[in-house]
């Protein structure tokens, strides 16, 4: 408690120097330290492995002035205190943020003080911090200066920059008994804003100044600004990729800026963020169709297809507290229209098809009795809309005419309809009827499966027309639907096990678009020579559906391997049916255009949709090959399990061997380190008769031979 009270006496009794320090600090001039405003341009574009754009720019800030306790105290009201250190407090420190990812050049410091009378000698150094704030092991650089009677602000340089990755700590330490009172902001004011950055040295021991005393009482900072060097980059991030965005559609940016861009320590902007709660950031975007975000480290934008390209731009800025420094990064992106076909009305005939696969009998179906009405499900793949505009109804009256409400419904998870009717018109079927057309006043659009229905008004049988229920034509999908006394339910589970597995003769009417995507490991729509590619087919989901497309029919139904995609590779090569498939390039083209074309046959109409990408050609030969002074050799081959391989390659290398048999099971790997010419012995004797692959890979690069084992 006595140092307490010496503390305290102290600190009162270099009150009256108090508003002296003020206005020594608020009248000092920094025409001595240096500006820098950069703006740099970059048109470096890179990409990750997922193709999705991210690219970085870098830029140099030069030297700036950590003045952040004194700009803590600005927000209150600006006076500077006076602290003494003596007695027991024979050291002041002050703690500075480095944000991870972040690295700092500290070159030394400005410390404001002053002397109680003679002359001080006090030696400057700086830390690295520990997890508590207060400085660890050694000094990483120290400087000893004298504080003289004229001196209110003194320079420290050190010998040698610091580069500083992670929280520092700048100290003064007094090396005689004379007291020098070192400014801080002010402690009654909380302008120290309880981040407990200053410290003490207490008996030898550093402490956080906050707590050295009662509770609250100080709470300031000291004024001691460190000169710091330091660069910062200007990133994009985006959902964009392979640098293509799709008009009309939505992508994401979001900054990817140096970590220091955003520490309150070193930008004022962020300062304001950080103590003020406002909503400026340090990013702005420009998106080169005329349009800007102010101060948005994410935003979300649409591209319209007024362009062939757009340059998007987006600028991180520091503004420091002696300095301002921006870093500027663009790239440019190609604006590609969606490939979408309409393909105008069809007919779904499912049921119909399937009695096919069958006799093709249509028998008719009483709805009498208890079953009063009828209903047929309908899948829409996830991702897909079509549009329902009506529906042919097969059936025939038995005797008079026949009133009828046919209508349209979502259906529930149990694949029944749910909720109210999404469309709904009435019709009378006459004596002469078998086929009857139901068009909606308004055409319904689906996104999810739908269920038909047909419910009888009268007591007048209807004979609903159906594929072969006996014969399996239903196929056990369980799209037939009954009303049996008012509710809903499946009619293959009404009946007998299996007696009723069969289709009503519903078929919608249907208008959709579908639309040809690729989707491939080629980076930055570049390929390499003799490298290998897979390309997948990204079409519309319906392109997929059994329901629509009778290719797809066929591939559900019977196994085949027939696929709606083709592709022509523009080297003279296609492929037929096929959603994925590999392709390597040759080096006889400056950039090939790989078409892929997706089909729908429909039920009563066909549609294709057909999108192309150019792929520009690195020429540069990746084959294994190159590696090698002579080709590889397995002998003898065929063996009894005893071969030699023989290795002779250019230059030393890593050569990793895997064998395996014809099931992809691995028998065994080898690991050659740094191998020039070499004749290695392979033992497979206890394995069995047969074909072995003999993988072997240089480089990053693969090499394939058969072994023979008799």
């Amino acid at each position: 408690m006595k140092n307490l009270y010496l503390f305290i006496f102290l600190f009162s009794m270099l009150y009256s120097s108090d508003l002296k320090s003020q206005e020594i600090i608020e009248n000092f001039s920094f025409e001595n330290m240096i500006t820098n405003h950069v703006n740099h341009t970059s048109d470096f574009v890179g990409y990750n492995q997922l193709s999705k754009l991210s690219l970085i720019n870098t830029t140099s800030c030069g030297q700036d002035t950590l003045q952040y306790g004194r700009a803590k105290a600005d927000l209150t009201d600006g006076m500077l205190a006076g602290l003494g250190l003596s007695g027991p407090f024979t050291a002041a420190g002050q703690r500075f943020e480095v944000p991870e990812g972040a690295s700092v050049e500290v070159t030394g410091f400005a410390l404001f003080a002053s002397i109680i009378s003679t002359d001080a000698p006090v030696q400057c150094a700086i830390y690295e911090a520990d997890t508590n704030g207060l400085p660890i092991g050694e000094a990483l650089a120290m400087t000893d200066i004298t504080v003289t009677a004229n001196d209110t602000i003194s320079y420290i340089n050190f010998d040698t920059p610091v580069v500083m990755t992670s929280d520092f700590v700048i100290t003064t330490e007094l090396m005689s008994a004379t007291p020098l009172a070192v400014n801080t902001n002010n402690g009654m004011e909380a302008a120290g804003q309880g981040e407990q950055l200053a410290l003490l040295l207490f008996q030898g021991n550093w402490v956080i100044a906050e707590t050295s005393g009662p509770p609250g009482a100080f709470n300031f900072d000291f004024i001691m600004e460190p000169f710091v060097n330091y660069d910062i980059s200007a990133g994009i991030t985006t959902d964009a990729e392979n640098n293509t965005v799709f008009a009309d559609s939505s992508y994401t940016f979001t900054a990817d800026h140096s970590s220091l861009v955003g520490s309150r320590f070193f930008n004022k902007i962020a300062f304001d963020q950080y103590f003020s709660g406002s909503t400026i950031s340090s990013t702005t975007w420009d998106f080169g169709d005329a349009t800007s975000v102010e101060n948005g480290d994410v935003t979300s934008h649409v591209f319209t297809d007024d362009a062939s390209s757009y340059t998007v731009m987006t600028t991180a800025t520091i503004e420091g507290y002696t300095t301002s420094c921006e870093d500027v990064i663009e790239t440019t992106l190609t604006v590609d229209t969606p490939s979408a076909f309409s393909c105008g009305q069809d007919t779904l005939q499912y049921g119909k098809a399937k009695a096919d696969l069958t006799d093709g009998m249509l028998p008719g179906l009483v709805l009498s009795g208890p079953f009063t009405a009828a209903g047929q499900r309908f899948e829409v793949p996830e991702g897909a809309s079509v549009e329902v505009t009506g529906f042919s109804l097969f059936a025939r009256i038995i005797n008079e005419d026949a009133p009828v409400q046919c209508a349209i419904y979502e259906a529930g998870m149990d694949g029944l309809p749910m909720g109210d009717a999404l469309a709904m018109t009435e019709i009378t079927v006459t004596s002469t009827d078998t086929i009857s057309y139901i068009n909606f006043d308004t055409p319904v659009t689906m996104t999810s499966d739908f269920v038909i229905t047909t419910e009888l008004q009268s007591t007048t049988p209807l004979a609903m027309n159906t594929n072969s229920g006996m014969a399996g034509a239903g196929q056990g999908e369980q799209l037939a639907l009954l009303l049996f006394q008012g509710t809903w339910v499946v009619a293959e589970t009404t009946g007998p096990p299996g007696a009723f597995n069969f289709d009503f003769i519903m078929e919608p009417f249907v208008n959709y678009d579908i639309s040809a995507g690729i989707t491939t490991d080629a980076e930055n729509n570049t390929v390499f020579a003799d490298s290998s590619y897979t390309f997948t087919a990204d079409h519309s989901s319906l392109v997929g559906s059994r329901f629509f497309n009778k290719i797809a029919f066929d591939q559900y139904f019977s196994g085949s391997t027939i696929s709606s995609t083709t592709w022509d590779f523009g080297d003279g090569t296609s492929v037929e049916s096929s959603d994925m498939t590999s392709h390597v390039f040759s080096d006889d083209a400056s950039s090939y255009t790989v078409v892929t074309t997706a089909t729908i046959e429909g039920y009563t109409t066909s549609c294709e949709d057909i999108i192309e990408t150019t792929f520009d050609v690195e020429i540069v030969n990746n084959t294994i090959d190159n590696l090698l002074e002579s080709p590889v050799s397995i002998s003898p081959n065929p063996s009894f399990g005893y071969s030699q391989i023989h290795l002779n390659l250019k230059q030393s290398n890593d050569v990793n061997i895997a064998i395996y048999n014809l099931i992809g099971q691995q028998v065994k790997a080898y690991h050659l380190n740094n191998i020039n010419e070499s004749t290695f012995e392979i033992d497979l004797s206890y394995q069995d008769s047969g074909l072995y692959i003999v993988e072997i890979e240089i480089d990053g690069r693969t090499l394939i031979k058969k072994l023979i084992i008799q």
